[in-house]
């Protein structure tokens, strides 16, 4: 095949370039989008460390991710703040044999403690505008938020997001399904790593709810 401007232009052309590579038979996709991790290579997005975040970038590259939005953990804001201006700077400089970095995946803090996982409960709380204003302005990569709907008090934080652009996704929640299906209607487009940490069908006074995972 031959690519012009990053697309394919031509399949089995009649002149195959000088630099043509023989796949023998290899099946050729377009580059996957890694848009929930926190890292790899010894290395993680919230460590705060650019030279971790090449090394995760040439590895998501080896493995076919052509593009990322690493993800960040539930963490003060002064330790995100580094993580930010490491996203900033890799998106800028665009290092090569590297994953594109597109944006950041915002992971909590606004959690249900009860489905807190692996996320540091000494930061779980209920979303402060005060604070994620703060976030918001501190960097304008931030392209997925990821929270527990039951948390979010008349949908205020989601309609925040979604007037910047910003998808939101529900996570480490224990909303039922009914409060699903309502944050569905208020801008909650995703679910972050489907059937962990969110509940699914409870007995409640002799009757079955379902979950989280029975809504999505």
């Amino acid at each position: 095949f031959e690519v012009v401007d990053g697309k394919f232009a031509s399949v089995l052309p009649e002149n195959f370039p000088a630099d043509a590579i023989d796949l023998n038979g290899a099946t050729v996709i377009p580059g996957l989008v890694e848009v929930h991790s926190h890292g790899n290579s010894a290395a993680d997005f919230s460590d705060g460390d650019y030279e971790g975040l090449k090394a995760m970038a040439k590895f998501y590259a080896q493995c076919g991710a052509t593009s990322f939005a690493p993800a960040s953990m539930t963490l003060p804001y002064d330790v995100l703040e580094k993580a930010f201006a490491n996203a900033r700077r890799m998106a800028e400089e665009k290092p090569a044999k590297c994953a594109v970095l597109r944006g950041i995946h915002m992971e909590g803090p606004y959690f249900a403690l009860s489905q807190k996982g692996a996320q540091d409960p000494r930061y779980v709380r209920d979303p402060d505008p005060e604070e994620y204003e703060r976030f918001l302005n501190a960097t304008d990569d931030i392209v997925r938020w990821s929270v527990a709907p039951e948390r979010d008090k008349g949908y205020e934080f989601a309609k925040a997001l979604t007037a910047r652009g910003i998808s939101v996704a529900a996570a480490h929640t224990d909303a039922n399904c009914k409060q699903m299906m309502e944050a569905a209607e208020n801008g909650y487009t995703h679910m972050t790593h489907f059937y962990s940490c969110m509940k699914s069908v409870e007995r409640v006074n002799g009757m079955r709810i379902a979950g989280a995972i029975e809504a999505g």
